[in-house]
């Protein structure tokens, strides 16, 4: 994974039409148009853009030179300035190269002769981590400041657990040095921070309250003028935010239920038995070729997360996956996001409900689950286990909606499932009034056929909002790939060119 920045080509594309030349100007290889709406408008406007920086943790970086030349002009000014030859990038790491100047052309030049070379170090890992962040911080810094780019794509792994760098300095750092931000990150949604009352909405009582990283983030952008989004953070692609924030305006989120870790319905799709014939096994989920009449029987619970990890789908610490700690996460970050009030001054002040922490949200383990457990279920009334996250809004204690549990199964109770309280945050309101609140949990489930999440397998995901206006909306995603992870990117992209053109800028 690695985190670039991307910004617009020198020339117009009025400047081309207007060019009598037959000659291009640039070599359209590297160079493209991107054609985008404009915001509140029915017109569409071509905007070029190239990469300008990769930085990768393992696979080396490369940058075009930055010169003081450029801290007086505007993005792609000189016709002359470098580029990256994306494709030339992506081969020298699929061959297992690192990135160097190699990867850097001019369009009057095909590969330059290489100047520096990234190789791998023998230094102190703790060390050279240390220092490799530093670089990123000064590149970043460097790269808004010279305007070299106005656009940082982010997809660096993170560990949900800690204590969300170095991404968050990375974002943190961009967004100062007025670069957009399009992130796949789910962590910074999630995270919470100690406040510091350097926000101005801060009250002298609050110095050791906890503050949502998301929202200081989105109030650093606004003051810099630049966009922070995150389309790819949790279902990959799938508009989700986007189907929250622009299609469903004034509408109060009363609950949301979902399968959000396709990691845990993979083990448990595999884990079920099959029709068919054992030679035909499906590679999307583990499953069979329904045409057959043979019964596969499904895998032991350390068989089906040892495919998985072979699939390459499992946390390097795979608690995260089992325990229910990733789908706690993104549920957090949902919330986050959709408790804010649409109609509020300023997003993110005014929240409707308290969100619980992610201590407070209770998590279910699948390790405990085997076999014979998953084809009694299937026996008695055709059900199926899954990891279910969900939350319902509370009003004076009295939910505002009901979600549906597992009922009175005694295996259920056996694996901690079932009537356990759900845990939930309280808070008050100038010391007198109680706030809506959230409950929430991930709890492994029992799904009877009539459920919409019934018949998610493999690696699908799928999530439901119930609103005070609007009855349930299901989103599903189906055998997502990192295509759909990059396509939410490119949304984000083209949703920052879109306002950008509004505005007037480049």
């Amino acid at each position: 994974s690695s985190s670039s920045s991307s910004s617009s080509c020198s020339s117009s594309p009025d400047d081309r039409k207007n060019n009598n030349s037959t000659t291009p100007r640039r070599n359209r290889r590297n160079c493209r148009n991107l054609r985008v709406p404009i915001a509140n408008s029915n017109t569409t406007r071509l905007v070029p853009w190239k990469v300008v920086c990769i930085i990768t943790r393992s696979h080396g970086r490369v940058c075009i030179p930055l010169s003081s030349s450029s801290l007086s002009s505007s993005i792609g000014e000189d016709d002359e300035s470098y580029e990256i030859d994306l494709e030339g990038a992506l081969e020298r790491v699929e061959s297992g190269q690192l990135l160097d100047d190699t990867s850097l052309v001019i369009p009057s030049q095909e590969h330059l002769p290489a100047t520096t070379t990234t190789t791998a170090t023998t230094t102190d890992d703790d060390d050279h981590e240390r220092n490799s962040i530093a670089e990123t911080l000064n590149l970043l810094r460097l790269l808004g400041k010279t305007k070299t780019a106005n656009i940082l794509v982010e997809a660096i792994p993170s560990n949900p657990k800690g204590n969300c760098e170095p991404v968050l300095s990375f974002l943190t750092k961009a967004i100062s040095s007025k670069l957009h931000v399009v992130s796949a990150n789910k962590s910074p949604l999630a995270h919470t921070r100690t406040n510091t009352r350097t926000n101005i909405h801060a009250d002298a009582h609050s110095d050791n309250q906890k503050v949502e990283t998301y929202w200081t983030l989105q109030q650093l952008a606004h003051a810099n003028n630049v966009m922070y989004n995150h389309e790819s953070a949790v279902m990959d692609g799938v508009p989700i935010f986007s189907l929250w924030k622009y299609t469903l305006p004034y509408a109060k989120l009363i609950s949301l239920r979902g399968c959000l870790n396709s990691t845990t319905t993979m083990i448990l799709t595999r884990m079920e038995e099959r029709g068919g014939s054992s030679s035909s096994r499906s590679s999307r989920s583990g499953g069979s070729d329904t045409s057959g009449t043979t019964a596969i029987e499904g895998e032991t619970f350390e068989e089906a997360l040892a495919a998985a990890k072979h699939m390459g789908i499992v946390e390097e610490d795979d608690s995260l996956d089992l325990d229910g700690y990733d789908a706690a996460v993104k549920l957090r970050a949902l919330l986050v996001y959709c408790s804010s009030s649409s109609s509020s001054s300023e997003a993110g002040i005014d929240h409707d409900a308290v969100v619980p922490s992610m201590e407070q949200i209770h998590r279910d383990s699948i390790r405990n689950i085997t076999r014979e457990d998953v084809r009694c279920a299937y026996a008695n009334g055709r059900r199926k286990y899954r990891l279910v996250a969900s939350a319902r809004l509370v009003a004076d204690d009295v939910p505002l909606d009901t979600l549906g549990g597992l009922g009175d199964d005694t295996r259920a109770k056996q694996l901690g499932l079932g009537n356990a309280a759900t845990a939930t945050a309280t808070t008050k309101d100038n010391g007198s009034t109680t706030k809506n609140k959230w409950e929430a949990s991930v709890r492994l489930q029992l799904l009877l056929p009539s459920d919409p999440l019934y018949n998610l397998s493999g690696t699908d995901s799928s999530i439901q909002f119930c609103t005070d206006v609007l009855g349930p909306v299901t989103v599903v995603s189906s055998n997502p790939t990192l295509v759909d992870t990059a396509y939410g990117l490119l949304s984000d992209i083209v949703r920052v060119a879109s306002e950008s053109q509004r505005d007037g800028g480049a």
